[in-house]
């Protein structure tokens, strides 16, 4: 049964205060419990394998604002000569160009690079002389915009039961 915190014309006693001290101090523990949510990145990959990869191996129009965090180029054999990797985002007012020589068979690149949506993204190969490229893998991280990022809110109850559905 409820029981009332303060009776009318009646003092209050220590153990009532004690209670209410008690309660209280759970509340503000509870209050300044965070919760952090991580916003995955979105990959962004291609292969392309034959012959003799030369040229564009990827084309991407990104359809939200966001980051272009990283990204990896793996090309199988370390080459006998250096080949060249063009990424390129194309803007409605300019753009950025990055040119990176592989000498060694997988490099990884730190970019950061804003992106808004519409942008175009386009990664191209250049070999040297006679050298034979017969597979290229490349990866992009992207990570959307928070704004544009679908939010959900759940009670932290909720977050410590492990059977959370889609809704």
């Amino acid at each position: 049964m409820k029981q009332p915190l303060f009776i009318k014309n009646l003092p209050i006693d220590e153990k009532r205060i004690s209670w209410i001290e008690t309660v209280v101090s759970r509340l503000a523990r509870r209050a300044r419990t965070r919760i952090s949510a991580a916003i995955t990145p979105y990959p962004i990959s291609a292969c392309v394998t034959g012959d003799d990869v030369k040229g564009e191996v990827l084309r991407y129009m990104f359809c939200l604002d966001g980051i272009v965090s990283k990204a990896m180029v793996d090309i199988g054999k370390k080459p006998k000569l250096p080949v060249g990797v063009t990424i390129e985002i194309k803007r409605e007012t300019g753009g950025l160009s990055t040119y990176h020589v592989l000498d060694k068979s997988k490099i990884s690149v730190n970019l950061e690079e804003q992106v808004k949506a519409g942008d175009k993204l386009t990664v191209k190969v250049d070999t040297v002389n006679d050298t034979l490229l017969t597979e290229f893998w490349i990866a992009f991280a992207w990570v959307p915009k928070v704004g544009d990022a679908k939010i959900k809110s759940f009670l932290i109850d909720e977050l410590e039961n492990v059977d959370i559905e889609e809704e």
